[in-house]
């Protein structure tokens, strides 16, 4: 059974910025960039352990996959077969606010 993707508001605000960053030089970049990181994503509707797990202090099982220069940060709720994407982030920034 596929597992359901979600995305909260921080993760959507995040998507939002990201394009918004990129189109200013290029918007057909901003815009593949943004498909790239939807349809992996997307994956973790088949395959939602898909990353490795990420080290936090926050309670439940974290875990991230990459998209190109990005990291989809994302939380498995196995019994209600949800996976829940709490960010998106630049690789080369701090650690991200989850």
């Amino acid at each position: 059974m596929a597992f359901q993707v979600n995305w909260t508001e921080r993760a959507s605000q995040a998507m939002e910025a990201i394009w918004a960053y990129i189109a200013r030089d290029n918007p057909t970049a901003a815009d593949r960039v943004i498909d790239g990181i939807v349809q992996q994503a997307d994956r973790l509707e088949s395959v939602p352990r898909l990353g490795p797990r990420y080290s936090c202090n926050l309670p439940g099982e974290v875990r991230q996959t990459i998209s190109g220069k990005y990291r989809i940060f994302y939380e498995v709720n196995e019994s209600e077969q949800r996976v829940e994407i709490l960010n998106v982030w630049h690789g080369a920034r701090q650690e991200p606010e989850l």
